[in-house]
């Protein structure tokens, strides 16, 4: 009688997967005058052979750009025990990976598969030195989760592509331009909207919230540019919280969770607050600089999905509350 009731409390016990959240943020360069920010020399390559005296014909820019450092930052409650098992795949739409850091398990002509990284608290060992600010920033985040593989150790998974990708946004003069009245149109060509709108000429900006699909926006080139209020504007419209700390589930107990079936729908855009000051840190330079002319904009979260597919994999312990912030910039920009 003993032993039934003691089989019958234990299939009747319950509990609750703990949030695994993946943050992503990264920079879509069109029109790429130069290159991006470094990255550390040991990051892993795609390998080359020997160079040729000059350029391939291969090799000469494509219409498109690059998906410059897009960092994925890992966070977690103290639910349950350390290491929490991850597995994450990436693949290009219109592209090829070309850096990434951890090595990967697998890679294909436009995918890259991590398939069992460890997430914990402290690492096994010290990631190696890197004199890129973003690598130390992205190392300093309250509460992000060391990510080993092997004897490898790092704060963030990495990784970049090029890309064919055009920009979303066209630019032109509106039907009352003239010298004294700089009317421009931005039209959005593609079927998504786009978010937090910004065109800059010269020392002058625009801002927008959004440029509905298919739609277009006119405006007068007239303001003057303040690159602190941009700044404050647009980290206030991405960043939102703080890490999980403690113990527990969140707002939602989930239940049931099969290791086999990823996530691969992101829910928004919305980062922690020091992870969108190293994104503004790392591109001030570009982002608000008072001379020359672009377009930023924030993709939509649909849009990024379907340009870079991932597929995020956890333990039945845990499940993955998925994030990713990808900002456009549109470089040498002509106004008409």
């Amino acid at each position: 009688m003993v032993g039934w009731w003691w089989a019958s409390e234990a299939r009747a016990e319950s509990w609750c997967a703990a949030p695994l959240v993946a943050h992503e943020w990264g920079v879509v360069r069109v029109g790429a005058s130069g290159a991006g920010p470094a990255v550390p020399p040991w990051f892993a390559r795609a390998q080359e052979a020997a160079p040729l005296p000059g350029p391939r014909v291969r090799d000469l820019p494509a219409d498109g750009g690059e998906r410059d450092l897009p960092v994925i930052s890992l966070y977690t409650t103290d639910s349950w025990s350390f290491p929490v098992p991850f597995a994450l795949e990436v693949s290009f739409t219109a592209g090829t990976p070309s850096v990434w850091w951890p090595p990967v398990d697998a890679l294909g002509h436009r995918s890259l598969a991590w398939e069992a990284l460890a997430l914990v608290r402290e690492p096994a060992s010290p990631p190696r030195p890197a004199a890129e600010p973003w690598v130390a920033a992205s190392r300093a985040h309250p509460g992000a989760l060391w990510v080993q593989r092997g004897a490898d150790t790092e704060r963030f998974v990495f990784y970049e592509g090029r890309t064919q990708e055009s920009s979303a946004l066209v630019l032109s003069r509106g039907d009352s331009w003239s010298p004294t009245r700089p009317h421009y149109v931005v039209e959005n060509v593609t079927d998504r909207p786009v978010h937090d709108v910004v065109v800059v000429a010269d020392g002058r900006a625009w801002t927008a919230p959004m440029v509905p699909a298919h739609k277009t926006a006119g405006f007068l080139l007239e303001a003057k540019l303040d690159p602190a209020a941009l700044r404050a504007e647009l980290r206030g419209r991405w960043s939102a919280g703080a890490p999980p700390a403690g113990n527990g589930w969140g707002p939602d107990c989930v239940m049931m969770r099969d290791p086999a079936v990823p996530v691969t729908v992101a829910v928004d855009h919305v980062l922690y607050p020091s992870e969108v000051d190293v994104l503004l840190d790392t591109w001030d330079h570009t982002l608000f600089a008072p001379r020359g002319t672009r377009l930023v904009y924030r993709e939509d979260v649909a849009a990024v999905d379907a340009a870079v597919p991932a597929r995020l994999y956890t333990d039945q312990f845990h499940w993955v509350d998925w994030h990713r912030l990808s900002v456009v910039l549109v470089e040498g920009v002509k106004l008409p």
